[in-house]
């Protein structure tokens, strides 16, 4: 009878350890899930926000490129007609026949022609050198706008269990929630108001009860607490990098 109760004895607590052991597993094993998806996403971020700055720099030195491409081609264009126009004045006198009024018009129109001519290539010299001035200000001036928010932080979802005490490890994740919502309506109800934990308690005493019946309740239960220390949290909207102009990037560019 006594080897019996005996090993009815240690069968539940073999089974009982290797119930623990098996939750002990599967909350390191998510654990070690959540730490390689935090890495994970970090690294996408980082990617990410590179690849999108890539890519607005290469947009603005395209349009730049299609900007000097139109006006080197309307310069060469300006240069032949002006090419034109030399040899028209050099080559195309008028005869001693023609009136006079004829050859001041010839003249009068070829000048102002070159002029002009003249004028344009200057322009699109001019204009060229702005724009490199003005794409290398942009490109090192102006910060793209902010992306969208990626900050879910999987690591705080697990490590919220553990940070108390070592007590998270045997934590449920079935059961947990269904042990926190029991805890509250015991909080609620009058045997907790007779211990000191219902809403009628009051002062440090009655946090102090609470806390410590629901660390027992749910071991290692934090939901809700900020995490301290927590010295990687992202910056999705880069407001710690120098921003040279307070105008939008879009705003920018149609400017």
């Amino acid at each position: 009878m006594t080897l019996t109760a005996f090993g009815a004895v240690t069968a539940g607590l073999s089974s009982a350890a290797s119930t623990a052991m098996d939750v002990a597993s599967y909350n390191r094993d998510g654990y070690s899930d959540n730490v390689q998806m935090r890495q994970t996403q970090m690294y996408q971020e980082k990617n990410y926000y590179i690849t999108w700055i890539a890519a607005v720099r290469e947009e603005v030195r395209d349009i730049m490129t299609i900007f000097v491409g139109r006006m080197s081609n309307y310069t060469v264009v300006s240069v032949l007609a002006i090419g034109i126009v030399a040899g028209a004045i050099c080559e195309g006198e008028p005869t001693e026949t023609c009136p006079d009024f004829v050859a001041h018009q010839f003249y009068l129109s070829m000048y102002t022609s070159g002029t002009y001519l003249f004028m344009g290539v200057l322009y699109a010299v001019r204009g060229i050198t702005v724009a490199y001035q003005s794409g290398m200000e942009f490109l090192v001036a102006v910060v793209p706008d902010a992306v969208d928010t990626y900050d879910h932080d999987y690591m705080h979802q697990v490590t919220k269990h553990f940070e108390s005490d070592l007590t998270g490890v045997f934590r449920i994740p079935v059961l947990a929630g269904r042990c926190e919502r029991s805890w509250g309506l015991f909080e609620d109800s009058w045997f907790g108001g007779l211990l000191g934990l219902g809403k009628g308690a009051k002062g440090p005493r009655r946090r102090e009860k609470r806390d410590a019946f629901k660390n027992l309740a749910v071991p290692g239960s934090t939901v809700g607490k900020p995490r301290a220390g927590d010295s990687d949290d992202l910056d999705p909207t880069m407001e710690s990098l120098p921003r040279g102009s307070s105008e939008p990037m879009h705003e920018t560019l149609q400017r």
